[in-house]
């Protein structure tokens, strides 16, 4: 089995930024059999997944938070506290996705819903690092340009 890496840095140059929105720009959702696949190929950043990993667990915090407000008669608060969730787990991808790429690997407005499994399953894959690693061979298998358009490091484990 091949193990691939993507080159990683937390705090993009503007260089990087324009490389990785013309990477995005060079494969539009036309290149894939999917959106979800698309998806998966403007979230192999492992910095971007982190930032949107934080979000989601961040979230996680704030929805059952604002739930118990809800039913504690604290409409004001519940809906603060729901807002909140939101942001994390929308603003931070989105935040990411314009500092690291200039906003073009942000899901497009008409998928936010339709891209909620793919992000759970998403945040789920980058917490469990080998399951990641498993399906981004398999994905290269499927689209083999990701490895070239992605400048990945191949080697044999």
């Amino acid at each position: 089995m091949r193990d691939l890496r993507v080159e990683w840095h937390w705090v993009p140059s503007r260089t990087r930024r324009l490389k990785a929105a013309a990477r995005n720009l060079a494969y539009p959702r036309e290149h894939f059999k999917s959106d979800a696949d698309f998806f998966f190929f403007t979230h192999l950043d492992p910095v971007q997944r982190f930032w949107h990993v934080l979000g989601f667990l961040l979230s996680f915090l704030f929805f059952p938070t604002s739930i118990a407000a809800f039913i504690h008669h604290s409409v004001t608060r519940g809906i603060a506290l729901w807002a909140t969730g939101v942001f994390c787990f929308y603003g931070f991808g989105f935040i990411s996705h314009r500092l690291y790429d200039g906003g073009t690997g942000a899901t497009r407005p008409r998928l936010f819903l339709t891209s909620i499994p793919w992000a759970l399953r998403l945040n789920w894959l980058t917490l469990r690092t080998s399951h990641f690693r498993r399906q981004l061979v398999e994905f290269a298998a499927r689209y083999p340009f990701t490895v070239s358009a992605w400048e990945m490091r191949s080697k044999d484990v």
